[in-house]
């Protein structure tokens, strides 16, 4: 009986790391994917333009730039990680698509 109370705990405990994570993490990426539907300006109302955002990216060839900015990221990042021992999973593991939608982002942003 004891084992159920002290497992409830823990997981009761755990509530709010997670509330956290999907604040802190989550919701940035969510808004990050939402945004690269419309053409969002400050200042401006938002306009939903669907995909037009990422076909003037891919027909325009910063794509490919954009996949090895990310890629080199993660590498940096990773070797960060093993250098220091960590085994964790971390925000950062998340960087490659924080990394695309912020580099799509600043492109369209400069259309």
């Amino acid at each position: 009986m004891t084992n159920k109370r002290s497992k409830r705990k823990k997981l009761l405990l755990l509530i709010p790391t997670g509330i956290m994570i999907l604040v802190l993490s989550l919701y940035p990426t969510l808004r990050g994917i939402y945004l690269g539907f419309t053409n969002y300006r400050v200042g401006r109302p938002i306009e939903f333009n669907g995909v037009d955002n990422y076909v003037g990216i891919y027909n325009s060839g910063y794509l490919g730039i954009i996949f090895k900015i990310s890629y080199f990221s993660k590498c940096y990042i990773d070797t960060i990680h093993l250098v220091q021992q960590e085994s964790t999973f971390s925000d950062y593991d998340l960087m490659p698509i924080h990394l695309i939608l912020m580099n799509s982002w600043q492109f369209t942003a400069s259309r």
